[in-house]
């Protein structure tokens, strides 16, 4: 449920300062069990902000709605709304705004009017669950700063790089959020990077600040080097893809994004800035590489590998029908897909795959590459599951197989990922690794299938992946990251969405979450003995410290005890989140010893 403060004001901070704290109050009880808020007493002052903004050289900013020039008020233009609205689906104009969300989590509080179409605004204009004011830091000091603000007054702090989320981690009611965005110092490579403790000897960049992946991948390129980063070009390389593990098309080779970091610059709780490697900090420095983000601190800088290029294979798979036979059919193919990939992921092969069945459209499309064998043996690897498939191609069944070989890894990259996409709608996620046991049991595989393809009103769509990793990927990496272990014995992860419109009823909402929780037991009935993707997964998941974190949980709670022992860093389903939950109004509070 959307909730926030109306605001209708300029940008002005004097004139935000004033909304935020001409707010009632509630009693004093609830600011010692919660996380303040602008309705609470113990919200700081105008002249506390001012201060705070001085300290960090006027790198305050205070939200505004990005569409409040949609709605009555001071701040209306139609001009500026028209631009808000048609701009509202691309990623950089999210990822520009400290509180625009590429993947948003929850219904907008302020959603974009299209007034050239004739729309009128529905509702109050509020900031809903963003945060209330932004530290635009460009500095570690700057990320000292806002993180003893928020310690001193009992503040929620939200973290973010550039907000590609799927669990609503980078926004939080009532908050201080740190935007690590612009800080931005430099990609520098190392032609060779060693140090104590660490078998690498290879290349590596240091990234300092906000990078966005498309920025290192093109130094990349100019060196003849390849990094693991993420799919989208426009992920964050240092935020929550990196430290809750991350996966990108290079993963099956040469392992996850936590598996490449060979040092990190990290400001603590206590507002110092430490260097953490295999013998500096060795404990943070394990839960940084995968235990999870916004937990133990903030990383401003980190130095991954960089590997040497190689040619790649890239092979596409296309099957489509339009009807009820092909339908049918299509199950049989995809199953094929899903049992076969245990064999072909020994062969080298991995990638991702998307795939929808319903009435509307019937599809699956994938993406796989292969580092290690040239076209002929590539081909000649994947021949006994392209020859199943072949089988099944017919007029009712539309099945395509074609490669490509590409020279360098960037070649790959630019022709199959370099689009940056359009944003995400609001969608329900359940998650779960496959190991090879879970992939051949045939009869519980077809279920799981059938039920995953399911899309009950109000959803818009089942919209189902396939993330094949494959067994060289299960001997990368496992050199001190804190990555849930179950990824390291998986063949494939598959997530399973249901979208919806943002002016679906709370209640069928709620509909739509017990349905996604059902496709979720599914999935952990085909496989129990795994695990999900923390970074992609069901935010409702009861069991999620063993199913994101697996058996490493424990020690990373003792880290987060130890390097934030007040809790000032909080995200949903993160290392000790627990003690934490969610009021009505959307406060943060603490969970008594009875509640846990």
């Amino acid at each position: 449920m959307a909730r926030g403060f109306s605001v209708t004001g300029q940008q002005a901070l004097s004139l935000a300062l004033a909304l935020f704290t001409a707010t009632g109050v509630v009693s004093a009880s609830n600011c010692s069990k919660c996380k303040c808020t602008p309705q609470d007493p113990c919200w700081p002052s105008n002249s506390e902000w001012q201060e705070l903004n001085n300290t960090i050289s006027g790198q305050l900013i205070a939200s505004q709605p990005i569409a409040q020039s949609c709605y009555p008020g001071p701040a209306e233009d139609e001009t500026q709304c028209s631009l808000v609205s048609s701009s509202w689906a691309d990623v950089g104009f999210q990822i520009e705004s400290p509180i625009g969300y590429p993947q948003p989590f929850d219904e907008i509080a302020c959603a974009p009017v299209n007034v050239t179409a004739g729309e009128v605004p529905q509702g109050e204009c509020t900031l809903g669950d963003a945060p209330v004011f932004t530290v635009n830091a460009t500095s570690a000091d700057h990320v000292a700063a806002g993180i003893a603000f928020a310690k001193k007054h009992g503040i929620r702090l939200v973290l973010r790089d550039t907000g590609h989320d799927f669990l609503g981690r980078s926004s939080g009611y009532g908050s201080l959020q740190i935007w690590i965005r612009y800080l931005r110092t430099g990609i520098d490579f190392h032609e060779t990077f060693a140090q104590p403790g660490s078998s690498w000897n290879g290349s590596a960049f240091t990234i300092s600040g906000g990078y966005e992946w498309i920025d290192v991948y093109e130094e990349a390129a100019k060196r003849d080097v390849i990094v693991v980063g993420g799919v989208s070009p426009t992920v964050g390389c240092i935020g929550g893809w990196m430290q809750g593990g991350g996966h990108g098309p290079a993963t099956h080779k040469f392992g996850l994004g936590s598996d490449q970091v060979l040092e990190a610059k990290v400001v603590l709780a206590n507002g110092t800035l430490v260097t953490t490697s295999p013998t500096e900090y060795p404990d943070l420095f394990f839960a940084l590489r995968g235990g999870g983000p916004s937990s133990y601190g903030v990383i401003v800088q980190a130095t991954v590998k960089a590997w040497p290029t190689t040619p790649v294979v890239a092979q596409s798979v296309l099957m489509s029908t339009e009807t009820p036979q092909g339908r049918i059919d299509f199950m049989s193919a995809l199953q094929d897909i899903y049992a076969g990939a245990t064999n072909v992921s020994k062969a080298h092969w991995g990638g991702y795959g998307d795939w929808i069945a319903s009435e509307a459209i019937t599809y699956y499309s994938h993406t796989w590459t292969n580092f290690d064998l040239d076209l002929a043996d590539a081909q000649t690897a994947f021949a006994p599951l392209a020859a199943k498939l072949e089988a099944r191609n017919s007029s009712e069944l539309y099945i395509t197989i074609s490669y490509t070989q590409h020279a360098t890894y960037a070649e790959f990259y630019h022709t199959y990922h370099q689009d940056e996409g359009a944003t995400g709608g609001l969608m329900q996620i359940a998650s779960r690794f496959f190991d090879a046991k879970a992939l051949a049991r045939g009869e519980a595989l077809a279920e799981m299938l059938n039920t995953t393809a399911v899309a009950p009103p109000p959803a818009q769509l089942a919209i189902n992946t396939l993330e094949v990793y494959g067994s060289p990927f299960g001997a990368v990496g496992q050199d001190g990251s804190a990555a849930n272990p179950a990824f390291r014995n998986a063949i494939a992860n598959m997530n399973t969405y249901l979208t919806y419109d943002d002016a679906t009823p709370a209640g069928q909402v709620q509909g739509l979450i017990d349905v996604i929780n059902a496709k979720e037991e599914a999935l952990k009935a085909l496989a129990p003995d795994t695990g999900s993707y923390g970074n992609v997964a069901n935010i409702y998941n009861a069991e999620w410290k063993r199913d994101f974190f697996g058996d490493v949980y424990e020690e990373l709670l003792d880290v987060k005890a130890k390097y934030d022992p007040l809790s000032i860093f909080y995200c949903r389903t993160c290392v000790g989140s627990d003690a934490w939950e969610e009021d009505e109004d959307g406060r943060l509070c603490t969970v008594s010893a009875e509640g846990k």
